[in-house]
């Protein structure tokens, strides 16, 4: 067995164990192996990659983007062991009705962003802007969750909130730090100095005392994104919903640096942000490089210690 089918079936066991479920992962992942083994090649590159991407004969662009990520996930394996594997580009290959890759935001993004906040022209704006993305931070929660939050999903003396309109229906109750109870309690408090009393159910208010509706909140979320310098950090400009995805890796790198034994945790995990199993929850692993070589080291060590 060559040193890049034994990896291919770490990769696999590893894909398996973190709860996913693409059936024809092993089938492309092999067939690219062929390719490979065909051309004599030990390492994958960007040239051949594209070259047996795009080999089958009137596929559609979905298609292609699906065989596309499969090879770039393995390849960013790959290249924890050897770095000779080249990581190809993820536009490589484009399908517009795809996920868009993550932006994960550093310690240094949420402090320029905080920065934006603080600056940003009216006082309603940095009051709310602030607590709501403080709450998605903290919480992980998606943004059309946030913005259904009523008075009444709080528990301050429990420190919980109760997420009643989830995706797909599910409710689920979320834990709350004494700091973020601190910083929603201040936001009330302020929020009815400022509106007066509100007599509308909707936890977070928009202009003029109306709850606070999607569209503005991402345009001025993309205002701020603007205001603090991050939309010229990446090709991708950073979206709301990001500060999950940031939520999510940030927790699954601490429990990779607690003991590593990520498997029962992700189930946890994906109950806690409401996904319908723990594949739903895998793609936050494959948005960082970093998680990858945690889960690559743990995967070694325990194919070592089980031979």
């Amino acid at each position: 067995m060559t040193q890049l089918r034994q990896w291919l079936q770490d990769y696999l066991g590893y894909r398996q164990a973190t709860g996913n479920k693409q059936r024809d992962l092993a089938w492309l992942l092999n067939g690219f192996l062929a390719t490979l083994e065909a051309r004599n090649e030990d390492h994958v590159t960007s040239k051949t990659m594209l070259l047996w991407v795009t080999s089958p004969d009137s596929a559609s662009p979905g298609y292609l983007a699906n065989r596309c990520s499969a090879v770039r996930g393995f390849a960013r394996y790959l290249h924890l062991r050897d770095p000779r594997n080249e990581i190809p580009p993820h536009k490589l290959v484009v399908n517009r009705s795809g996920r868009p890759e993550p932006y994960l935001f550093s310690d240094e993004d949420f402090e320029a962003l905080r920065q934006a906040i603080l600056r940003a022209h009216g006082r309603r704006t940095r009051l709310t802007y602030g607590t709501l993305i403080g709450l998605l931070d903290a919480t992980g929660m998606r943004v059309g969750e946030a913005l259904a939050l009523e008075h009444g999903d709080f528990d301050w003396k429990q420190k919980r909130v109760v997420i009643r309109h989830g995706k797909f229906g599910k409710s689920r109750e979320l834990p709350l730090h004494s700091s973020t109870v601190d910083a929603l309690r201040a936001y009330a408090r302020e929020r009815d100095q400022i509106w007066g009393r509100s007599h509308v159910a909707q936890f977070f208010i928009g202009n003029g005392g109306k709850p606070l509706r999607y569209s503005g909140a991402v345009a001025t979320f993309h205002s701020l994104i603007g205001a603090a310098g991050l939309a010229q950090r990446s090709p991708r400009r950073p979206h709301m919903h990001d500060l999950r995805h940031t939520f999510a890796v940030r927790l699954l790198r601490r429990f990779y640096a607690d003991d590593g034994d990520v498997g029962p945790r992700l189930a946890a995990l994906a109950v806690y942000l409401g996904h319908v199993s723990p594949s739903s929850t895998y793609r936050y692993l494959s948005a960082d490089l970093e998680l990858f070589a945690q889960a690559a080291r743990r995967c070694h060590a325990t194919r070592r210690v089980s031979s």
